[in-house]
C-alpha cells in the first residue's frame, strides 16, 4: 500500500514522531512509520527499504538526538537515491550534524519548537500536498492500472554491457579491446554494488565496488561510492584514503570534493567532541606535545 510520507526519527523522539503521524493522518496525509508499520518477525532493514520506496516525501524529526545515528544517515541515503522530497521537521533549535548535512544542506526545514507545532504542521502539510505525487496512489510503486514490469536496471544494463563487449571483440583484437572489456566488467561489478547499496547490504556493496576498482583503476565513482559506505560505517580512515586517491588523480572530481568537505567537517566535530570536558592545561599540553618519530 502506497503512503505519502516516510517518517524518520530516533527512538528517543518516538513520542513526537507518533504525534506528527497522527496529526498528518487526521488531515488525510498517509504515513509510514516504523513503530506501527513493521510487523512482528519482519526483517527491519527490508521493511525500511520498502517503506521508503512506497512514499514520495521523507520527513525527518530533527532534534539533538539526531546527532549520533547511522540509521538515519542510511535512510536519508535511500531517500536521496529514490528522489524523495525531503523535509526536516525541527522539534528543537538545532542544526543537522555533519553526517546528515550532506543530504539536508539544501532541503526545506520546518521549525516546530517554542510553541510553533500547529503552525509548523500546517507548513509541512502544504509542502507534502503541493506535489503531483499527492495523494499516495500516484507513487511509483502503485498505479491504478497494472503495467508489465520492465527489466530491473541491473539486468538491463548488464545486457547492454554484454552486447557492447561482443561488439568490441568482433571489431578487432588488441590492447584497446581488452581495456574496453575490462571496463565492461567494472561497470557490471559497479551495478552490483549499487544494488547492494540500495538494499543496505554495506559489506557486499564494498566487495562489488572493490571489484569494479580492481577491473578499472580509474573508476573514480566506484572509489567515491566505496568511500561513502566506509563513511556510513564510521571507518573514516578508509573513506579518507579513497577520497585522497581520487583527488590526487582528478582534483576537480565533484564526488570526491563533496566527500572531502564532509570528512573535514566530521574531523572538526570529532576533535571538538574529544576535547569537550578536558581541562585547559590538558589541552595546552596536547597542543604543545612534540610529534613522536
Amino acid at each position: 500500500m502506497a503512503r505519502d510520507v516516510f517518517i524518520s526519527y530516533r527512538h528517543e523522539d518516538q513520542a513526537m514522531a507518533d504525534r506528527v503521524c497522527a496529526a498528518l493522518e487526521q488531515r488525510k496525509v498517509s504515513c509510514w512509520i516504523a513503530s506501527r508499520d513493521i510487523g512482528p518477525g519482519q526483517e527491519w532493514a527490508s521493511a525500511i527499504v520498502e517503506g521508503i520506496q512506497r512514499c514520495h516525501t521523507f520527513v525527518l524529526i530533527l532534534s539533538s538526538n539526531s546527532r549520533n545515528t547511522r540509521q538515519i544517515g542510511r535512510e536519508l541515503e535511500l531517500a536521496d537515491n529514490g528522489s524523495l522530497r525531503m523535509v526536516a521537521f525541527r522539534v528543537e533549535d538545532v542544526q543537522p550534524p555533519p553526517g546528515l548535512l550532506f543530504f539536508l544542506g539544501n532541503v526545506q526545514s520546518v521549525d516546530a519548537f517554542d510553541g510553533q507545532f500547529e503552525k509548523a504542521l500546517a507548513r509541512l502539510i502544504d509542502a507534502i500536498t503541493n506535489t503531483d505525487q499527492y495523494p499516495a496512489p500516484s507513487t511509483k510503486l502503485h498505479h491504478s492500472k497494472p503495467t508489465p514490469a520492465p527489466l530491473p536496471p541491473v539486468k538491463r544494463n548488464l545486457l547492454f554491457l554484454k552486447m557492447a563487449a561482443v561488439a568490441l571483440l568482433a571489431a578487432g583484437a588488441g590492447a584497446g579491446t581488452y581495456l574496453k572489456v575490462q571496463q565492461v566488467e567494472a561497470n557490471r561489478d559497479f551495478e552490483k554494488g549499487e544494488m547492494a547499496y540500495r538494499s543496505g547490504d554495506w559489506d557486499r556493496a564494498i566487495q562489488n565496488y572493490s571489484a569494479a576498482i580492481q577491473a578499472d583503476g580509474k573508476f573514480y565513482r566506484a572509489y567515491c561510492k566505496r568511500a561513502r559506505v566506509y563513511l556510513l560505517e564510521g571507518d573514516i580512515a578508509k573513506a579518507d584514503a579513497d577520497v585522497r586517491h581520487v583527488l590526487r588523480l582528478d582534483r576537480k572530481n565533484d564526488w570526491a570534493k563533496n566527500l572531502r568537505t564532509e570528512l573535514d567537517g566530521k574531523s572538526t566535530q570529532d576533535g571538538k567532541d574529544n576535547n569537550r570536558g578536558k581541562k585547559p592545561n590538558e589541552l595546552a599540553e596536547r597542543q604543545t606535545m612534540p610529534a613522536s618519530n
